[in-house]
């Protein structure tokens, strides 16, 4: 197991499930989450036992309250992960963090990874977090390399929840959080920076640090009296790995908190605060903190050997009126006023360039992005320009979302359509996207679209000369009115919309021409001319762009591999032949005519002559339900798949199509059940259940076969088409490493055939037909029967056979 996750929770349900969530919907799962319910009164228990029995990964303990320390220890002694990450219970993590914060454990083998994060807010945009120094981002380091790397990884800097932690480093050096106190993670991440040799410093933000009003970071009360036995335990550390001279400036901090003192300590226990913490401090450590630190600090220990800690506030005031009284201050304070001017007047510069420098300024004219933009929060406007023409409304034409980076220029030739940005998305500067039509041009969620870009929905002009003639010259007639575009007939002009979904990334100088759609995750090389379609998570390139491979994952889905495989020329033939192409219909006219469905017609009529109800497991796109159900039979497909072009959407929209250019009639025999066969609702009983390489998929065989069992009628047949069988277990990884999908999706399994049989017997069927490979055209299609007899079935891997079985009782 990867990930150990260690939740403490304390009256926490207003937070729980969006940070639960924020885990369980990652798309990575070998994880574990330990949610420890610090003795809550509210429902956090309820919401517990909810998550976790939706999902066994949620182990959840109770203990009397004892404060996050105690239940962070409590939950350690129990965790299982490679690695230990600390969440509370009120923040979350951001989407898709995890593929790429596991893929750097495997890669950099850490001993602690140090998280970079958001400030998040209920009512203003999130902050990015500017802890991370740029000069260690994105780096291994050892944090004991200089004091000031130590302090930017530690002490004030690092919360737990920053720290995903190598369990056995964290086990086998003893490293634990203070308990019974608040600011409990001083020490643990103190302890744990110096001992730590590898620590990968991670420069994106995967954290989201909610800022509630009521946390306990933010309430200054009698708890910061605790700081004073935490500070005690951090020097004790310092003292124990003789950092004390080596990490200076932190040592300094703990000796004399003074920021601490500053941001936390309120008015009316200040006074305690400063008495309590000089019967605490050596005059030994006062004169150390003195020698290496600031005015501040020096001010803060006079303070403290005064006993009264009105003395810093005098000084500290004495201090700034002096600054400002001084020929220093003096100084400073005009650069500043000449500062402050200088950059009004580079403004205003700007601006007068913009405006000589654009073709025309008309009533549609948007510099800026102030008319005709909307932005969501946390999105920054680079230099934007948004030019609608001809026909223009008072909205937004521009929608972007939240926490975009967007530039470049936006034209509307005809006034018309809506260009939507999602969030977490970049355009960059210089590039030009051009809407001409209602449907509009949208681009999704984590989108990079590189500089110099250009999106035309349109050809702009008619391609016959005849009727372009005059296309400049109205052009012409048009700005000299300042009507740009007004004169332009856009009747014979071609334009459909463009969509680039989301987590696509497009290389700079790339143009992406009308009706065009690129698929979620793909990548588009530079300087690309895209005329056609990209299917999702491949790599396009060139003029035209062409196929030049899947891109790299660590996980992918059935159907999303399917659907990448639309782009690999090598793979149409693979795809048309196990009827997996996009083109759903052709699919069908294709198994139709195939000898495998003559001889699997065959074989129904013999075995089950009267049947009128067919019960299609796992049937995908529906292929082969639709062509049962044009044979007159009514055909139910249970595919838990809601995939368009192997699952359920793809079987309705198969259906609807043939409904309307074959066979009116044939939504009254045909219905699709988007489910698992666990969850499946009948309609009655049915006569045959037909499984096309189904049953191998199964992790109980058995227990679907009973399944099916209670969903036959008396003396109903299973049909069990196509089922990779192996003769033994090198045969069968010989079957797993030439399977053209298990590479990518695995899923894939087999059988010996006896094993298939003896499924079959122990589910209460009796075995009416086996058929080996070269017996039958239902398994050696699409080869001929010639070619078949040829074949050494011992030399296909994972050959297919069949077999038909009969009901004959209630299984035990």
């Amino acid at each position: 197991m990867k990930i150990s996750f260690i939740i403490p929770a304390f009256n926490a349900q207003e937070t729980l499930s969006k940070c639960l969530d924020s885990i369980f919907l990652q798309p990575f799962s070998d994880f574990e989450v330990i949610l420890v319910n610090d003795g809550s009164t509210d429902s956090t228990q309820q919401i517990a036992e909810e998550y976790q029995a939706r999902d066994s990964r949620l182990k959840i303990i109770f203990q009397a309250n004892a404060g996050q320390g105690a239940a962070r220890s409590n939950a350690l002694e129990k965790a299982q992960g490679e690695y230990v990450w600390f969440v509370d219970s009120d923040d979350w993590l951001l989407p898709s963090v995890l593929a790429r914060l596991t893929r750097i454990l495997s890669q950099q083998h850490p001993d602690v990874l140090l998280v970079n994060f958001e400030y998040a807010y209920d009512d203003k945009p999130a902050l990015p977090s500017s802890l991370v120094p740029s000069a260690i981002s994105g780096r291994l380091i050892d944090p004991l390399q200089s004091a000031d790397t130590f302090a930017a990884v530690s002490c004030w800097n690092t919360p737990p929840w920053r720290l995903i932690s190598n369990r056995q480093h964290l086990l086998e050096n003893n490293i634990q959080f203070a308990k019974g106190v608040f600011y409990e993670d001083h020490p643990f991440a103190i302890h744990l920076m110096l001992t730590a040799r590898r620590v990968y410093v991670d420069a994106g933000i995967s954290y989201a640090y909610y800022q509630r009003p009521s946390s306990t970071t933010k309430t200054n009360d009698s708890k910061v009296f605790d700081f004073l036995e935490v500070r005690r335990l951090c020097l004790e550390l310092f003292r124990r790995f003789d950092a004390y001279e080596k990490l200076t400036p932190s040592v300094t901090t703990y000796i004399l908190p003074v920021g601490f003192y500053q941001a936390h300590v309120t008015a009316e226990n200040r006074q305690e605060f400063v008495e309590r913490l000089g019967a605490d401090v050596t005059e030994e450590e006062l004169e150390f903190a003195e020698a290496h630190g600031d005015w501040v600090s020096k001010a803060f220990a006079r303070a403290i050997r005064a006993r009264n800690y009105s003395v810093m506030d005098r000084l500290i005031r004495l201090r700034r009126l002096r600054n400002r009284c001084s020929r220093d201050g003096a100084e400073r304070f005009i650069r500043r006023l000449k500062g402050a001017l200088v950059r009004r007047l580079v403004i205003g510069v700007k601006k007068i360039k913009n405006l000589i420098l654009r073709q025309v300024n008309h009533s549609g004219f948007d510099s800026g992005g102030n008319k005709f933009l909307h932005t969501g929060i946390g999105t920054r406007l680079e230099p934007i320009y948004v030019d609608v023409r001809v026909n223009i409304e008072q909205r937004p034409y521009v929608i972007v979302g939240d926490y975009s980076l967007v530039g470049g220029s936006y034209i509307f030739e005809r006034g018309i359509g809506t260009i939507t940005i999602g969030s977490k998305t970049s355009i960059g500067g210089g590039t030009q996207i051009v809407c001409t039509q209602e449907a509009g041009i949208h681009i999704g969620n984590h989108v990079m679209l590189s500089w110099g870009c250009t999106l035309m929905d349109s050809n702009s002009h008619s391609l016959n000369p005849d009727v372009r003639k005059n296309d400049a010259y109205d052009w012409k007639v048009g700005v000299e009115a300042g009507r740009m575009g007004a004169f332009k007939d856009w009747s014979q002009v071609q334009s459909a919309p463009i969509f680039i979904e989301d987590d696509v990334w497009v290389g700079f100088e790339t143009a992406i021409l009308k009706g065009v759609t690129i698929g979620k995750g793909a990548v588009v090389g530079s300087r690309s001319l895209v005329t056609k379609n990209i299917p999702p998570y491949t790599i396009y390139a060139g003029t035209p762009a062409k196929f030049i491979g899947l891109v790299p994952r660590d996980r992918w889905e059935w159907g999303e591999i399917i659907h990448a495989l639309q782009g690999d020329p090598e793979s149409q033939q693979m795809l048309k032949d196990a009827y997996l192409h996009k083109d759903l219909y052709a699919s069908l006219l294709r198994y139709q005519s195939s000898a495998e469905f003559s001889y699997t017609l065959a074989e129904l009529r013999k075995h089950a002559p009267g049947a009128k109800k067919i019960l299609d497991v796992g049937g995908g796109g529906g292929v082969m339900s639709v062509a049962l159900a044009l044979e007159g039979y009514e055909v139910t497909l249970s595919e838990p798949c809601g995939d368009d072009i192997v699952g359920a959407k793809a079987a309705r929209v198969l259906t609807e199509h043939v409904q309307k250019h074959v066979d009116p009639t044939i939504n009254s025999r045909m219905r699709v059940s988007h489910t698992m066969l666990e969850d499946f609702e009948p309609h009655g009983l049915y006569d045959v259940v037909f499984c096309r390489q189904v049953v191998h998929h199964f992790s109980d065989p058995v227990t679907a076969l009973r399944t099916i069992h209670g969903l036959l009628s008396v003396d109903g047949v299973s049909m069990l088409v196509r089922e990779h069988v192996i003769y033994d277990t090198d045969d069968k990884e010989n079957f797993l490493q030439g399977h053209p999908f298990q590479k990518y999706s695995g899923g894939e399994n087999a059988y010996r055939a006896d094993e298939y049989v003896s499924f079959l017997e122990l589910a209460g069927f009796r075995l009416l037909q086996q058929y080996r490979f070269a017996e039958s055209p239902i398994n050696y299609f699409p080869h001929s029967e010639e070619t078949a007899r040829t074949i050494d079935e011992a030399k296909i891997a994972g050959r297919p056979y069949s077999f038909i079985a009969r009901k004959v009782g209630v299984t035990e």
